[in-house]
């Protein structure tokens, strides 16, 4: 049996074939291509918090390279990871052998203040507390949300099961700044009135009750309505029926 080897041969350089006064033919190489064009100007606008040179030092390109296409899409792909921007894009202008960038930026909003209104029984600066953003912060809407979602377990846990809390966005206060204000209605506080246990016989209701950390209303007060601690009932009967022989109970 024969074995075949076969190799591909590099394909010869391009020549362009000159004749000489004497007749003589000369191979002539082709030239160069020509180097790309040098880095004149950069720029940047669009920015009313952010600092210029933080946006030219995290771009990375300098004022000299050899322009790239590559290097500026890195760059705009550094500067969109600050999460300092909602939008980055580069202008680039042509002359000669120089090109000019303009990096244009558009700012994420910052929280000018934070501010609450309709409450009638909670200060604000007890609110306040109860919040992870404050003034200065970049206002994402997930930071927004997450404040809303604060304030109603902190209601829900003082007995307020009926509170909305509602999040407004000013976006008067100036350049690229926001206010951020918490509408609060806090409705009345809900009372425990009567504890009922369905699907248990009226018998075990006295038994049952030995184990809640939930009270219904007394002439002292009490019966708030909070959510740890109906959690917390809920685990606690599941777990005492549970050591009674009932495994199938939910």
């Amino acid at each position: 049996m024969a074995l075949a080897i076969a190799r591909v041969a590099a394909p010869p350089r391009a020549a362009f074939a000159q004749s000489t006064s004497a007749g003589d033919t000369v191979a002539v190489a082709p030239a160069a291509p020509a180097p790309s064009p040098r880095v004149g100007e950069i720029g940047v606008t669009g920015n009313h918090l952010t600092d210029a040179d933080r946006i030219l030092r995290s771009f990375g390109v300098a004022s000299g390279a050899r322009y790239s296409a590559d290097a500026v899409k890195r760059g705009i792909v550094k500067l969109a990871g600050l999460g300092l921007f909602a939008d980055v894009w580069v202008e680039k202008a042509e002359h000669e052998d120089v090109v000019d960038l303009v990096i244009h930026v558009r700012e994420r909003p910052r929280i000018a203040r934070v501010e609450f209104s309709g409450q009638r029984k909670q200060e604000a600066t007890e609110l306040e507390k109860k919040l992870a953003i404050h003034a200065g912060e970049i206002a994402t809407p997930g930071a927004v949300q997450a404040g809303v979602d604060s304030l109603l377990k902190y209601y829900h846990d003082e007995g307020y099961a009926r509170v909305h809390v509602e999040a407004v966005l000013d976006t008067t206060a100036g350049p690229s700044q926001v206010v951020v204000r918490y509408v609060i209605q806090e409705g009345d506080k809900v009372r425990i009135t009567r504890l009922a246990f369905e699907g248990a016989s009226p018998a075990m209701a006295p038994r049952l009750r030995q184990h809640l950390k939930s009270k219904k209303r007394g002439f002292f007060g009490g019966g708030e309505v909070k959510d740890e601690n109906l959690e917390e009932d809920r685990q606690k009967l599941e777990a005492w029926y549970h050591s009674q022989g009932y495994r199938d109970m939910r």
